[in-house]
């Protein structure tokens, strides 16, 4: 969908954080964003809304490189939980998108072997609104 498309690329290109939609495999331990559709909803006239449910992750081993990592891709996120974010779809189609935390972010311990000793963890609930007509 161009939609998802466009926002991928919008928050990745904002944050340096790469946007993945779920099931979409990505083993990676750097931070990345991971996205899963909820769902649509009609907002009325001309209007669409698409949720998704965003989880910021990374895995690592200790406080340097880790640590900073992560600091820096949530810190990243801040502007985008401040109001609604309009981006280019395509040429003269916009969407908005507005991002609310709905977890703090935490630290796991991993428990699987052969795995990275620590996760992070941090989620969103993101909203992006678009005039359905304008999809080609």
């Amino acid at each position: 969908m161009k939609v998802l498309d466009a926002f991928k690329n919008y928050i990745s290109a904002q944050t340096g954080v790469v946007a993945v939609l779920e099931p979409e495999k990505l083993e990676v331990s750097e931070p990345n964003l991971r996205l899963m559709l909820n769902g649509f909803d009609s907002q009325g006239q001309n209007r669409e809304k698409l949720t998704l449910t965003g989880t910021l992750t990374a895995q690592g081993d200790g406080p340097d490189y880790f640590l900073d990592s992560v600091l820096s891709a949530s810190r990243a996120f801040l502007p985008f939980r401040d109001g609604s974010h309009v981006f280019e779809v395509e040429a003269g189609f916009t969407a908005s998108a507005t991002v609310t935390r709905t977890a703090p972010g935490r630290f796991e311990q991993n428990e699987n072997e052969g795995r990275f000793a620590f996760s992070f963890i941090e989620q969103f609930r993101i909203e992006i609104s678009y005039n359905p007509d304008k999809l080609t």
